[in-house]
């Protein structure tokens, strides 16, 4: 599977979630603005190798790390002065025998309450 490919399709789909929301909603019309203005960062190695990865499950991780970073920039858009500029930035690069994906912003972060949690494995039924 070629990774860079699979996180540019989810990259992009998970901006196009959000742009598709109501836009009558004040906060998604800010942020779409925003973010159609300077917004991701795109830094993929080209020359990643090819690795096997089942894509529905790594392509679900991603939809949900960048959603959750969208929702991040969103909340800290609204508690910010009008300059607040939100910034998302998806690198990945190969380190030794594995590939590192990083995923960054400048929205609110991880609130205190629940930092604790972050690497509990979810429970499907």
């Amino acid at each position: 599977m070629i990774i860079n490919a699979l996180t540019d399709e989810y990259l992009r789909l998970a901006y196009h979630g959000l742009r598709a929301k109501d836009p009558q909603d004040a906060a998604h019309k800010s942020i779409n603005t925003v973010q159609i203005a300077i917004g991701i960062s795109i830094d993929l190695d080209p020359n990643l190798p090819k690795i096997e990865v089942v894509p529905q499950e790594i392509g679900r991780i991603m939809l949900n790390l960048i959603n959750i970073v969208f929702q991040a920039v969103d909340e800290k858009s609204k508690m910010e002065r009008i300059d607040f500029k939100p910034q998302v930035t998806v690198s990945k690069k190969s380190v030794a025998d594995y590939i590192e994906i990083c995923v960054s912003d400048n929205g609110s972060g991880i609130p205190n309450s629940i930092k604790d949690k972050i690497f509990q494995p979810f429970l499907y039924d």
